[in-house]
């Protein structure tokens, strides 16, 4: 290979494996109320909570549980305070739990703050908004957020709640478009929302940064998202059920390096407006449907060791202006190379490599940063970046 007259080639190798994505899904301990979807829950601690819902033939539920996944037990609590509704949104702020907004036979705009210690509820500051269901929330750094939904028609406007106070403060409207029923998690003091629908399905992504106030979109999920899709947060790193189409698709979101990846389809279908919620290093989802109470476990897929530990990747020149090549000792087979620009937009996919090289060309990139991803049959090999300069 010949390289750059202007510039030294720079190695580096990329320690390579694939990621063991089986049995990622156990069955737990059914949820022991009644047949529901659009029910809410929040975890405090090592425990998980879940209530409210409705079941089309039976109408809005109030009542509230308590899961522990040590003993694998639900347990009931003092039900929720609150008229009974359908599509509240429900956080955690330290050792206490939220649940507010919804709808019953009208909208709804009261909150609630649930006292885990003496199993009590006490009634908040409404919500700063109108009343509305189908609206996401999360909380981060101390302060709970609720946006977006319907009051009769959609929105878009974003809130925050500060425990200390007890007061509402209006912040910088969600950047998308109007939508209903989006998912909503954080990760460190950041937030993040997606999906939902109005008028059709959305995947798109969105990050609001609370120091900023300010919204960045970000790598559209892989899956289509849509109506209740469902989400939680293990480690640092957010995890989405779709809800449209096949209500299989399952992703993983790394904002380290802002790129989606396909993981284990959740084994039962017909989960639809579920609950989701992590604990002890491994997600939960719940509820959702009127055919099913299984409680389904997520274990995120651990990274081993396999025969792709020797195949060390190079990338020459790097940086580049004209063109460099991937180089693996060993063969790919079939494998798929993913690039992604700096905000993490797909930018050119090459699929069906074979052989040990993959060829960069200028003409296809901008200058800049760029971030890679190599798989074969939908599992990682190996991940990098590139930079082009002029």
């Amino acid at each position: 290979m010949q390289f750059s007259k202007y510039l030294p080639a720079l190695f580096f190798s990329l320690t390579c494996s694939i990621a063991s994505a089986q049995n990622s899904w156990t069955k737990k301990a059914d949820f022991p109320g009644t047949l529901r979807f659009g029910a809410v829950g929040f975890t405090i601690g090592k425990k998980a909570y879940v209530g409210t819902g409705k079941n089309t033939s039976i109408g809005y539920f109030k009542d509230f549980w308590e899961y522990d996944p040590a003993n694998n037990t639900w347990t009931r609590k003092a039900d929720f305070a609150g008229v009974a509704r359908l599509n509240a949104v429900g956080f955690s702020i330290g050792s206490k739990g939220y649940i507010g907004t919804g709808a019953s036979s009208i909208f709804l705009k009261d909150f609630w703050e649930y006292d885990p210690a003496n199993d009590t509820w006490t009634r908040k500051a409404d919500f700063g908004g109108s009343g509305r269901y189908g609206a996401f929330g999360f909380s981060a750094g101390g302060k709970g957020y609720i946006g977006t939904g319907t009051e009769g028609s959609t929105t878009k406007d974003f809130w925050e709640y500060d425990p200390v106070n007890n007061t509402w403060i209006r912040k910088a409207d969600f950047a998308g478009t109007k939508r209903v029923a989006s998912t909503g998690f954080a990760i460190g003091n950041m937030g993040y929302v997606g999906a939902g629908y109005e008028p059709v399905q959305k995947n798109d992504f969105w990050q609001y940064n609370p120091k900023t106030d300010t919204w960045s979109q970000m790598s559209s999920l892989g899956g289509p998202g849509g109506w209740g899709s469902v989400s939680f947060v293990v480690g640092k790193k957010g995890y989405i059920k779709s809800s449209a189409g096949s209500q299989l698709y399952f992703e993983e979101y790394d904002p380290s390096s802002a790129v989606w990846i396909k993981k284990d389809s959740l084994p039962e279908k017909g989960f639809t407006e579920s609950v989701g919620f992590s604990l002890s290093g491994k997600g939960y989802i719940v509820t959702g449907s009127t055919i099913s109470n299984h409680l389904w476990e997520y274990s995120p897929s651990k990274i081993r060791d396999s025969a792709f530990t020797d195949k060390t990747l190079i990338i020459y020149p790097n940086p580049f202006f004209s063109k460099a090549t991937i180089q693996a000792k060993e063969d790919f087979n079939n494998a798929t190379l993913s690039i992604y620009n700096s905000s993490g937009f797909l930018v050119s996919l090459i699929k069906s490599i074979t052989g040990k090289t993959i060829t960069l060309n200028r003409k296809d990139f901008k200058r800049g940063l760029y971030l890679f991803r190599i798989t074969e049959a939908d599992k990682l090999i190996a991940t990098g970046r590139f930079t082009i300069i002029d």
